[in-house]
């Protein structure tokens, strides 16, 4: 027996529209963050999400709450999203300690307007500092081989 054509495009129409549905109503999760530090001493958190956010509730500071190691707040001086739409970047106004620091963040909604889930969504990640070797190399017979050495005498 053959199955109608019009059918066959409506049982395709309404798959496609739960599919719509379903995309729709996933709520967005954190897949990764990274704390960096430069050498200037600017601190960064890159928080990458799970699908498209929204350009006004994820570049809300107010959203995000960060915690260093004692619990003391470390103020978020600005949120950035990415033409990615995926990754933010906040700008910290302090210094991370080494060790476990905690991000907060709460009411941020994906493209569609689905909030972050949790709602607030907790994040405990460690830092650790930058380790940075400078290597100095003098021309004296530190080791032994003369006046012109290659090896060298490394300070750190």
């Amino acid at each position: 027996m053959k199955t109608p054509t019009l059918i066959k495009i409506a049982a395709l129409s309404l798959l496609t529209v739960v599919l719509s549905w379903l995309s729709a109503m996933a709520q967005p999760t954190v897949i990764s963050l990274a704390p960096t530090a430069s050498p200037s001493g600017i601190y960064t958190l890159n928080v990458v999400y799970s699908i498209g956010m929204d350009p006004v509730t994820s570049t809300n500071k107010a959203n995000y709450s960060v915690a260093n190691v004692v619990g003391a707040n470390v103020p978020v001086t600005n949120a950035t999203l990415a033409a990615d739409t995926v990754t933010v970047t906040l700008a910290l106004g302090a210094p991370l300690q080494v060790g476990t620091n905690s991000l907060a963040i709460s009411n941020v909604q994906d493209t569609n307007s689905v909030v972050i889930s949790p709602n607030p969504t907790t994040i405990h990640f460690g830092f650790q500092a930058n380790v940075t070797a400078t290597f100095n190399f003098d021309d004296s017979s530190y080791w032994g081989f003369g006046p012109r050495s290659q090896i060298g005498r490394a300070h750190v």
